[in-house]
């Protein structure tokens, strides 16, 4: 990845089950970075992030079964891809 880069998923939950992907990226860097498709489902769209800028971006809702759960976010950085599974 990079050291002026960095990204992270999470999971929110409601109290209906209702289950959603976070990913957050947050760029440190000294000059802007592309991000290509990106989020858990590769639903948010290639762009820009600048220096100092934070962006989340948000899967699709389904429902939290309560067992056996985990989630998985990819992150394409100057047309590197890279997953984290939590």
């Amino acid at each position: 990845m990079s050291d002026y880069v960095k990204f992270k998923a999470c999971e929110v939950i409601n109290a209906h089950n209702d289950a959603q992907v976070i990913l957050v990226v947050q760029s440190t860097a000294s000059v802007a970075v592309s991000l290509g498709s990106y989020g858990s489902t590769g639903t948010c769209t290639t762009s820009t992030l600048n220096p100092g800028f934070t962006r989340g971006c948000y899967g699709s809702t389904g429902r939290w079964s309560g067992t056996n759960w985990w989630i998985s976010a990819t992150l394409t950085l100057n047309g590197v891809p890279n997953t984290i599974v939590v």
